[in-house]
């Protein structure tokens, strides 16, 4: 007769369909805290892992497949406190001595007004999760909070992947493809105020065996894996190290079904990105440079102004001599911040070379964070609970998946940026990210730019004024858009079924480029508004710059512009593109624009 506790555990998280393809996330965190407590004798021969749930089941479902339970952890964040909460209440209404333990990044003292909950876990999980399993079998009631502030020895840390703990889901699963957590180091020096990374691991940064990390890699090779998220707060830290683990991804995933990696480099940045970025090949999308914000007194109050990488233009110039595509992150609603800094430091991003990928934010107030807490009060942040969607909404996402929300409180006006303001200045980055960007005014602004000494601010706020106050094809969308985050930004939803935060930019992506012409008519009637075109080649590059699948290529042009150097004198460019058989699938259109920002042809000297 097996006397063995039944343990469960939980890291509910939603599921992509993507090209018709279901794609989930390996449980990796309670994954974790099983690996490390199943190494001891006192775990193992009192309790049995029944189940690890990774989805957001029905929750009748799940409760039909529990089988009397004596503890059930969970692991919780913004994507799935709603429904860990719901789920956690009726586990308990059912059986009452089931002892109920939540713990993640999202959990905090607040959690102990939930009746149904007996123990809090906060920060590093593996310990204290170790100690909750040996007190309930020793039948001692578990405290109601057990708290890890530091980072502890990772030598002998097991690794939930090479240990089986995931075999299990993986095999009853053969169609899913999965996305994965591999951690190479814990802990981050900085402070970032809005962040609850730095906070929730301490400064001291420490390091999991590199065996262990290249056993997980290996393991890696033959499970349907589609995305790797390198959760490191700064990978590449550890120069050498660091591209050990590069090389090793290359060479074992390269050719596997690994689609994606996502990693996040230091933020005092340096050589050691781009040899990184090098050693990752193909694998490697784009380095992402994120500033959040370019208003000194904004970096100021987040806590980043002593970081290297607001010398974005050395940073850019540095990737494109390396041939490393890149792209810049801001988050818009953060302290200090006006609209007027926000227009200007976009347009600085474009005048120090940003010309790949601009990726902005909305942004969110975590738990846990300092920008949550005492700067809320201190900026006079207004936020708006606001469900959150899918990333990816490009297909029918019928998932047969509980109907629980989850909510995000989105920043909707600061003391320095109104309501209004907020909506304005993002409007003003949807004009950028859509003409700029995606190509259809770029080499019009960099003519401006560089040979008429215009700035990237004064042609844009032309653009958006003609946009925003016309009655033109682009209007329309621009308003839809705004009516959309107007909506948001008040009610919390767009009150529209195509709109929501994860889109606002790119559900307007296939309508610019199914309208390229006027696109481009639009831009080209703001430049001869401003200036008298010294060679009309630069209005046939600009059309040239976009593919559009009419004319044929390679294309020869004859200019008196180098758009390299933007010097004057002859050159001959010839005109290509690898996308001539390009099939206008929604989310293939979406994942050019994320990895090559846009459609643009490959125009090169002769």
């Amino acid at each position: 007769m097996n006397s063995k506790k039944n343990l469960y555990l939980f890291q509910p998280q939603f599921a992509s369909k993507i090209n018709n393809s279901l794609q989930c996330w390996i449980p990796y965190s309670v994954g974790t805290i099983w690996a490390y407590a199943a190494q001891f004798e006192t775990i193992t021969s009192n309790w049995e892992l029944k189940d690890i749930i990774f989805r957001r089941e029905r929750i009748n479902d799940v409760l039909a497949r529990l089988d009397n339970p004596t503890l059930c952890a969970f692991s919780c964040y913004i994507w799935n406190e709603k429904y860990t909460l719901a789920l956690a209440e009726s586990i308990k209404h059912k059986w009452p001595e089931c002892v109920i333990v939540v713990g993640g990044p999202n959990v905090n003292g607040s959690f102990s007004k939930y009746r149904f909950i007996d123990t809090i876990v906060h920060g590093g999980g593996e310990e204290c999760f170790k100690q909750i399993l040996d007190d309930v079998a020793n039948n001692t009631t578990p405290e109601l909070f057990y708290n890890t502030k530091k980072v502890h020895d990772l030598v002998d840390m097991p690794s939930p992947y090479t240990t089986g703990v995931f075999d299990t889901i993986i095999k009853n699963n053969p169609d899913i493809g999965w996305s994965v957590v591999l951690e190479t180091n814990r802990g981050c020096p900085y402070k970032c105020t809005f962040c609850d990374w730095g906070g929730l691991t301490s400064s001291k940064i420490k390091k999991f065996e590199l065996q262990k990390v290249f056993d997980e890699i290996d393991w890696m090779k033959d499970k349907n894996i589609k995305t790797i998220f390198l959760s490191d707060a700064n990978f590449g830290v550890f120069k050498e190290r660091d591209i050990s683990i590069a090389r090793k991804i290359k060479k074992e995933l390269e050719d596997s079904t690994l689609e994606y990696l996502s990693a996040t480099y230091p933020k005092n940045a340096n050589d050691n990105i781009f040899d990184i970025a090098s050693a990752l090949g193909k694998i490697n999308k784009g380095i992402t440079f994120s500033v959040q914000s370019m208003n000194p007194k904004t970096l100021i109050a987040i806590k980043r102004d002593n970081m290297a990488s607001n010398n974005l233009k050395t940073l850019i110039e540095m990737s494109n001599n390396r041939g490393i595509h890149h792209y810049t992150e801001m988050i818009l609603g953060l302290p200090e911040e006006t609209a007027e800094s926000w227009k200007n430091g976009v347009s600085e991003i474009l005048a120090m070379g940003q010309h790949s990928r601009l990726d902005v934010h909305l942004c969110n107030l975590l738990p846990n964070t300092e920008l949550g807490d005492i700067q809320k009060n201190q900026y006079q942040i207004s936020t708006i609970e606001v469900p959150q969607k899918q990333q990816y909404s490009f297909e029918d996402m019928s998932l047969d998946e509980d109907d629980t929300e989850e909510f995000s409180p989105v920043v909707n006006g600061t003391n320095t940026m109104s309501r209004d303001d907020m909506i304005d200045a993002w409007m003003f980055s949807w004009i950028i990210l859509h003409f700029h960007f995606s190509g259809y005014s770029q080499l019009f602004a960099k003519y401006l730019f560089y040979v008429k000494h215009i700035s990237y601010r004064t042609f844009y706020d032309e653009v958006h004024e003609r946009v925003k106050n016309g009655n033109n094809l682009f209007s329309k969308e621009y308003n839809r858009i705004r009516t959309g985050l107007a909506n948001l930004f008040e009610h919390g939803s767009t009150l529209d079924k195509v709109l929501n935060t994860n889109n606002l930019s790119s559900t307007s992506l296939l309508f610019f480029y199914e309208n390229i012409e006027q696109a481009i008519n639009l831009s080209q009637t703001v430049l001869e508004d401003l200036v008298n075109i010294d060679d009309p080649s630069i209005i046939e590059l600009q059309r040239r710059f976009i593919y559009n699948g009419t004319w044929q290529i390679p294309y020869q042009l004859e200019s008196n512009i180098n758009i390299n150097t933007w010097e004057l004198g002859p050159v001959s460019y010839k005109i290509s593109s690898n996308l001539t058989n390009f099939k206008f699938n929604i989310f293939d259109f979406y994942t050019i624009h994320r990895r090559n920002g846009g459609l643009k042809t490959n125009i090169t000297i002769l």
